[in-house]
């Protein structure tokens, strides 16, 4: 019985430390991408909607690097608030990781007489051109019963805005 509980947690470790590994190998830039550094924040949910958000940010950055930009999975975190404002967090990660930009995305419920509609907001900020944002919109996710989805729909949307307005190498 205590050689089996022993395998077990050995297993379970085992299973941390990869899921770590991979988590860290998508916070890495795509080395071939060239041009300005896009820091991605984690998304805030104010949706009162269960949404993997960590899911949103690793397809966002993936669609990004794709694009050939140089996304980066910061580790920094969206503040919920009457707008998306770029904070003193914020910006220490911005100077720390030499991020050109600055991306913050909240996932919020729509007015849309659809019951349970989400949205994600955005905000696109330049390290030069602080506290105001270079870009900002609000995309509608799908109309579906998986939040998850509806979401990961309307990231699609944001990753194709930041890609037109981002200069070209």
């Amino acid at each position: 019985m205590l050689f089996n509980l022993r395998s077990m947690l050995w297993v379970l470790a085992l299973i941390s430390c990869t899921r770590v590994a991979s988590s860290q190998e998508t916070a890495r830039p795509d080395s071939s991408a060239k041009g300005p550094k896009v820091c991605v924040a984690d998304p805030a949910n104010s949706s009162m909607q269960p949404i993997f958000t960590d899911r949103l940010k690793e397809h966002l950055v993936r669609h990004l690097q794709e694009g050939k930009v140089n996304a980066y999975n910061a580790y920094s975190a969206t503040v919920l608030a009457t707008q998306l404002e770029i904070s003193v967090a914020n910006k220490t990660v911005m100077q720390r990781e030499k991020c050109d930009y600055m991306l913050l995305l909240e996932v919020v419920k729509t007015e849309a007489p659809e019951e349970g509609r989400l949205a994600i907001d955005f905000a696109l900020f330049k390290k030069h051109q602080l506290p105001k944002a270079v870009l900002q919109n609000k995309v509608l996710g799908a109309g579906t019963d998986d939040p998850t989805a509806a979401a990961l729909a309307a990231i699609d949307n944001v990753a194709a805005q930041i890609l037109r307005y981002l200069p070209k190498k």
